[in-house]
């Protein structure tokens, strides 16, 4: 009994082999084109169209050389059939294929129909394609494709399409394509520019991720209301960036989408956006400046962290909270005014901000995580206009054994000096000073008043100083209280 199950299970193993090899037979004929060329092809349609497909012997793919696809193969019946389509992974791996024709009568390439083609450096496809669909991975790792010229009524481009196309250097997006897939063109470290029609309104994940060449990158906006959706990390590590415009109808910038964009010195944010995701800047170390607009409402973990050239920045007056590690390691950083709208400062928030030498926060902050401003060893003046303070660690300003408690002045509201002092770790600051102490107001004219940053008591940020009590931070990073005649 038991040497009949043993077997019978030989048995069953030996026919799904035998199953899988005929499977694997894939081709139904084959034909040789006028130029000696032999081409395989199967049966789709009900044998009314065919398909290019591989030799099937489960060898190595037979392609090499130029192929130029038929549009028409007369079989010995003498009727013409049409090539319509390329099948999943029909010239996969034909590392010696080097150029291939398209006919106008393909509608669609399949899933890697031409993934590590390595040698293949050029591809034709007619304008005259009238419907075109691309699988995935369809050119993955052509590492000698140069360029490539989409067919003028592609939709989609799908994901992967280009992944690992490290010597392509230009391609054009046709204007009816919508959508561009995740890692799309991922890796492609020769290409330059690229040309976003107005028409599409999604990018996947990573689609330009690696393109360490980009150095144009051109939304067409012609103003349409319409959503547009940047998926995370779009545009990561294209070292060669310096500046964009984002489109006029973008709602939100996904997570990642410009990390490590090391020479992006400038990006302009129109007001449709809504919300920066986590790391989105995230050590674009060139990025001088950034504005914000008012829509933004929310603003991701680390959006902004080792921005090292950031100077200022304004926060919008809509943000509710400061993330986690929004400004970690922004070392050229010398002040920061929190908006009234925030309620809380995440950990981490500034630390690392060397060069800051003053921040206000409002009264609205009723919470501050540890190491908030920790190695903030510039800091000179905290402004807190918190009413009732509240207990913060001590690690919120104090890091490595850097006193911030006695190198920095604690300024705080009228009549609240009291309660400061009795409030952990507020009382550790060892110069504590009420705004309304002569000590603390400087009397000087609008004449007197240049290249400053102008804010009144409650910390909102003015174009130019108003009469009567102002928070002046000065150009040589010194913040006083002033009242201006």
């Amino acid at each position: 009994m038991i040497m009949n199950k043993r077997t019978f299970l030989l048995g069953l193993i030996t026919l799904l082999l035998f199953i899988s090899t005929k499977t694997f037979a894939w081709h139904d004929f084959a034909e040789k084109n006028d130029d000696g060329v032999t081409i395989y092809y199967k049966w789709t349609n009900n044998k009314k169209e065919l398909e290019v497909t591989y030799y099937g012997d489960g060898s190595t793919n037979k392609y090499k050389g130029c192929v130029n696809i038929p549009e028409i193969v007369i079989l010995s019946d003498w009727k013409g059939y049409r090539v319509t389509s390329i099948d999943n992974s029909a010239f996969s791996g034909c590392s010696s294929l080097t150029s291939v024709t398209i006919p106008y009568s393909m509608t669609n390439i399949g899933n890697y129909a031409f993934a590590d083609c390595t040698s293949l450096t050029s591809i034709t496809i007619p304008n005259t394609v009238t419907v075109m669909t691309m699988g995935v991975n369809a050119f993955s790792n052509c590492t000698s494709l140069t360029s490539i010229t989409l067919p003028q009524h592609l939709r989609s481009i799908s994901d992967d399409t280009f992944y690992g196309c490290s010597s392509l250097t230009s391609v054009t997006i046709p204007y009816t394509v919508t959508n561009i897939g995740r890692y799309a063109f991922f890796g492609c470290s020769s290409l330059t520019s690229i040309t976003i029609p107005d028409d599409v309104t999604n990018i996947g994940e990573r689609a330009f991720s690696g393109c360490k060449s980009l150095s144009s990158v051109d939304f067409l906006d012609y103003g349409i209301g319409r959503t547009f959706i940047m998926g995370n990390n779009v545009f990561e590590s294209c070292t060669s960036l310096t500046s964009i415009i984002l489109p006029s109808f973008m709602t939100s910038i996904g997570v990642g989408a410009f990390d490590s964009c090391t020479n992006l010195t400038s990006i302009s944010i129109p007001e449709s956006v809504t919300s920066i995701g986590g790391g989105a800047f995230s050590n674009c170390r060139s990025l001088s400046s950034i504005t914000i607009p008012n829509s933004v409402t929310s603003i991701g973990k680390s959006a902004f962290s080792n921005c090292y050239s950031l100077t200022s920045i304004i926060i919008p007056n809509s943000i509710a909270k400061i993330e986690p590690n929004t400004f970690y390691g922004c070392r050229s950083l010398t002040s920061i005014t929190i908006p009234t709208s925030a309620t809380s400062i995440g950990n981490h928030a500034f630390e690392g901000c060397t060069s800051l030498t003053s921040i206000t926060i409002p009264n609205t902050v009723t919470n501050i995580d540890y190491s908030a401003f920790a190695q903030c060893t510039s800091l000179t003046s905290v402004i807190s206009l918190i009413q009732e303070p509240f207990v913060i660690r001590e690690d919120v300003f104090n890091w490595n054994n850097h006193d911030v408690f006695t190198s920095a002045t604690l300024y705080v509201p009228k009549d609240t000096k009291e309660k400061y002092k009795k409030t952990p770790a507020w009382n550790l600051f060892q110069n504590i000073v009420e705004m309304t102490d002569e000590t603390s107001v400087n009397i000087i004219h609008k004449d007197n008043i240049e290249n400053t940053k102008n804010y009144d008591l409650n910390g909102h940020s003015l174009d130019v100083p108003h009469k009567g009590l102002n928070i002046i931070h000065q150009k040589d990073g010194n913040v006083r209280k002033v009242f201006l005649k």
